[in-house]
């Protein structure tokens, strides 16, 4: 399974306005931008597909910016890799994607059943992680407030 640029970049500053979400502060497309590394040309194009789906909210003008429109742990991982980047395709293996390689000799393969496991491993370990459990993991909430957290990539 590959993530690509434009979802990792979708998750991350879902994260930042995340970071926010306590005291409901608006971001510009400029602050997450420079918060995250993210071009600021495809960030603004992210956002509107984020709002477009409800996952954030905006407010125009001088004043205005964006924040999240659901609470950290009602937004799942796998919704945010779905709407970037279309259906969860996990296949370890190309009989999984449906595709049968020459090579294959076994018309019942012996480890087909293992490689689907992980196949469905993969889709509800996405399906159940929400940022709000990315955003404890990562130790960014500390009593309800957000910390500064160095990213590397």
């Amino acid at each position: 399974m590959r993530i690509s640029r434009r979802c990792e970049y979708a998750l991350r500053a879902l994260l930042e306005l995340g970071l926010r979400e306590p005291e409901q502060k608006l971001l510009t497309v400029g602050q997450i931008a420079r918060a995250q590394h993210i071009p600021e040309g495809v960030l603004a194009n992210l956002l509107v597909k984020l709002k477009r789906a409800g996952l954030v909210t905006s407010i125009q003008g001088a004043k205005g910016g964006f924040r999240l429109a659901k609470r950290p742990g009602d937004i799942t991982l796998g919704e945010v890799l779905r709407l970037i980047d279309g259906p969860v395709a996990v296949a370890p293996i190309k009989c999984l994607a449906g595709e049968r390689p020459k090579s294959c000799v076994d018309s019942e393969c012996s480890f087909y059943d293992v490689w689907s496991d992980v196949r469905d491993a993969i889709v509800r370990i996405v399906d159940v992680t929400t940022l709000e459990n990315v955003m404890d993991r990562a130790g960014t909430r500390r009593q309800g407030k957000p910390v500064q957290i160095m990213y590397y990539i």
